[in-house]
């Protein structure tokens, strides 16, 4: 039918549409877009894929008026942090791609991530999604009631919420392989206490450590997930004769860099630096850090899967999902002086 104007108008896509283009049945097809189980990974990236290409969003309050739902996904995370930005960025594309709706509340030292639940769930959201938040409290699970928890992160294990994270324990190890690569042998941990993930790094740290023969060189220096947190830490370890350093995060590591160069310690010449994250500052051509990439768009699109998975499937068993990090080598690793 012609437009106001004389042009025709462009005709909505239909799931029927996504079917027909990604080759698979209209049941496979919806299954993908919401979540379901059934579909193999192929089939559902498959047809994921097809969707976004030909525009097809689903009618969200048709879906929402027939089920008693919202169609909203509330996500909590850290103001702060520039990995959370990076993960919520790629949710985006994974919600809506089902068919939902992404409602955010960030949390701070003035905010708690519970104060942020109690909002998302004010906004009816059917799910949350909360982005590093390591520490679920009996007042959170009371604030979620039924609500489905989807943490990225570390969380202790509930039943009932679902887990995504990147495998900590094996990033500490590619750090350290790379580290023994180049020559070195007394590798030191700066640690992230209790933060998100910061339990997993560390054990892989230690075991990693232990299980090269490196016990002997095992160094845990206190440090955070800031730079002001990297930089008192370099100010600690400027006597400490360790010549690699293993740092929870980017951010950290690149106040450790600052410390240890004002100090008089070049890096990589006299100290190798290793972060986590791979954060924007980490790719600047002033600092190159060598780093661990977490995969943000599978974490992203696991979390939003698991999410959905809980709302379709009311009573679907919780489940703890790893995705591998990679090792990005640039220019704070280098041999160790002789």
């Amino acid at each position: 039918m012609p437009s106001p104007s004389g042009r025709p108008t462009r005709r909505r896509p239909t799931l029927t549409d996504v079917a027909t283009a990604a080759g698979v049945s209209l049941g496979q097809a919806s299954a993908s877009i919401n979540g379901a189980a059934g579909p193999s990974k192929a089939t559902r990236e498959r047809v994921l894929a097809v969707a976004k290409k030909i525009g097809y969003r689903p009618n969200q309050v048709a879906s929402a008026l027939a089920r008693a739902r919202s169609q909203r996904i509330g996500v909590a995370f850290a103001l702060s942090h520039p990995f959370h930005s990076d993960i919520v960025e790629c949710m985006y594309d994974a919600a809506g791609a089902r068919g939902y709706e992404l409602v955010l509340s960030g949390y701070a030292a003035s905010r708690s991530v519970n104060r942020c639940a109690e909002s998302l769930l004010d906004s009816r959201c059917d799910a949350l999604v909360l982005v590093g938040a390591s520490a679920l409290t009996d007042d959170l699970l009371r604030t979620a009631g039924p609500a489905r928890i989807v943490v990225v992160g570390s969380a202790k294990e509930i039943d009932g919420v679902d887990i995504v994270r990147s495998a900590g324990e094996a990033g500490a190890r590619l750090a350290i392989d790379h580290l023994i690569s180049l020559g070195h042998r007394r590798i030191a941990c700066v640690d992230g206490g209790d933060l998100s993930g910061a339990e997993y790094r560390r054990t892989g740290y230690l075991e990693g450590m232990s299980e090269r023969g490196l016990g002997d060189a095992v160094q845990l220096v206190s440090g955070g997930d800031t730079y002001a947190a990297g930089y008192a830490a370099g100010q600690r370890a400027k006597d400490m004769n360790h010549t690699a350093y293993v740092v929870y995060n980017d951010e950290c590591a690149i106040g450790l860099i600052d410390a240890f160069r004002d100090s008089g310690r070049r890096v990589p010449e006299d100290v190798s630096v290793v972060g986590y994250d791979n954060e924007a500052a980490a790719q600047l051509p002033k600092i190159q850090l060598t780093t661990l990439s977490q995969d943000s768009s599978t974490i992203a699109d696991l979390a939003i899967r698991q999410a959905v998975r809980a709302i379709e499937e009311p009573g679907s068993p919780s489940e703890r999902l790893v995705v591998p990090p990679q090792l990005i080598v640039r220019a704070t690793t280098a041999s160790p002086p002789h």
